[in-house]
């Protein structure tokens, strides 16, 4: 060292110790081998089950909020597949990095937006969904509070088969 505090040696070159290093090819497990188009991949990680309780509590929620609506059309039951839909739309807004633009950047027609989002479904049915989106049940919540407060049905599901694929 010299007398201002700055080494005169160069610091020694040499190789990071191998710990903790995984060196084997990584890949997918089990039945994750065998997909070849995304929807087969995606149905590996979510399954009916969850699906289905992903479809039926907005079900739910939606009847007891129709009498709201003037028009009964605007409040109409949602599906399977309009949810299956939907996850597919959020999945895309994570794939294009668009989390912070607004919804309605989604839906434009003037050939700004992401053709995808338009031709699936409306704005305001988009919006209708979104905000009708339940993991539980309103009429059982205060039980369920004092178990659990996450969605652990669905959850522990999913991470499983993320686990096992």
């Amino acid at each position: 060292m010299s007398e201002h505090g700055i080494s005169k040696s160069l610091p020694k070159m040499c190789k990071q110790e191998h710990i903790n290093i995984y060196s084997g090819r990584q890949r997918p497990r089990s039945l994750a081998r065998l997909a070849r188009m995304p929807f087969e991949i995606w149905w590996l990680f979510t399954t009916k089950a969850i699906i289905d309780v992903i479809t039926l509590n907005p079900k739910i929620y939606i009847r007891k909020i129709r009498a709201q609506y003037i028009r009964e059309r605007r409040a109409k039951d949602t599906d399977e597949d309009e949810i299956k839909a939907l996850l597919g739309l959020l999945l895309l807004t994570g794939i294009f990095r668009s989390s912070r633009l607004n919804l309605c950047n989604f839906s434009n027609i003037d050939g700004t937006s992401v053709e995808i989002f338009s031709s699936k479904m409306s704005l305001q049915r988009l919006r209708f969904l979104l905000r009708c989106m339940r993991f539980d049940d309103h009429a059982t919540r205060s039980g369920r509070k004092l178990q659990d407060k996450l969605i652990i049905g669905c959850a522990t599901n999913f991470l499983s088969h993320c686990f096992f694929n």
